[in-house]
């Protein structure tokens, strides 16, 4: 099996509990990266939460942030692929979300904005955890959350809610998967996360191999949530982590070890090996 691009999700997959790369798989990569294999990190995550451990990989070129929303060279930062939804639009899905129980941040040039209110409760329930530091270092606090996109002549590239009440969480991703503009991801089993159509990590991979003459054959991917889905839809070889929810397990082509078990260090040693 020939392999010419690895992208891969972050958080659950390539990042551990504790959002740091285990040796063997760190090692596993380096050496792809020797072997001239492209490794493009395929992320939720907003440019300025992506982590120093995943930027400073010395063999990273390209970036994919916020579901596919953009795709960027690195370390140069040039933005060689944008697919956001209207400021107008996103007003209208976070009136849409305008209801007790919903935490809901906007992103704009890849840093996330939300209130007050969100932000005490999304660091009582993420503190002492990773996910304290991560939200510390990609989110400013505004006063109100439409009004302050009301003001900025921005498009937004991501709208991302948590959900403190699960059956409107089903209820708002039925609803919200209908409209033809948007794409909807649950990204974990409270977050929905809703970007530009356009805004797929599939796609976004896709383009970028085809830019690079890299055919669907060539290309290997790794996730665990259902925000992969695109990823899987575009690859080769699809390959879940252990700890991925099985809705992406039934997608992809093998299972292996979970990201606290070097899941992805073992199969890219057993293809180089081959």
């Amino acid at each position: 099996m020939t392999v010419r691009l690895i992208a891969l999700d972050l958080d659950g997959t390539l990042l551990t509990d504790r959002k740091d790369i285990l040796s063997e798989t760190l090692s596993a990569l380096t050496a792809a990266g020797e072997a001239g294999i492209l490794i493009v990190p395929a992320t939720g995550r907003p440019l300025s939460g992506v982590p120093e451990v995943v930027l400073s990989l010395p063999f990273l070129r390209y970036l994919i942030t916020s579901n596919g929303a953009f795709t960027y060279r690195y370390p140069e930062g040039t933005v060689l692929r944008r697919h956001t939804i209207s400021r107008i639009r996103a007003l209208e899905i976070l009136e849409y979300l305008d209801h007790p129980g919903l935490l809901t941040e906007i992103f704009i040039e890849g840093h996330g904005f939300h209130e007050l209110e969100t932000n005490r409760i999304m660091n009582d329930l993420y503190r002492g955890t990773p996910l304290e530091n991560y939200l510390a270092g990609s989110r400013t606090i505004v006063n109100d959350l439409s009004e302050y996109l009301s003001s900025q002549q921005s498009d937004v590239e991501n709208v991302s809610t948590l959900f403190l009440d699960a059956d409107r969480l089903e209820s708002s991703f039925r609803e919200l998967s209908a409209e033809k503009d948007i794409t909807v991801v649950q990204s974990a089993s409270h977050v929905l996360e809703i970007g530009s159509s356009e805004a797929d990590k599939g796609k976004a991979v896709s383009e970028l191999a085809f830019s690079l003459g890299i055919p669907r054959e060539e290309i290997l991917v790794f996730g665990d949530s259902n925000n992969d889905f695109g990823l899987f839809d575009v690859a080769g070889t699809a390959v879940a982590m252990a700890n991925a929810t099985e809705e992406l397990k039934s997608r992809s082509h093998r299972i292996t070890a979970s990201n606290e078990e070097d899941g992805i260090g073992i199969v890219i040693r057993e293809i180089l090996n081959h």
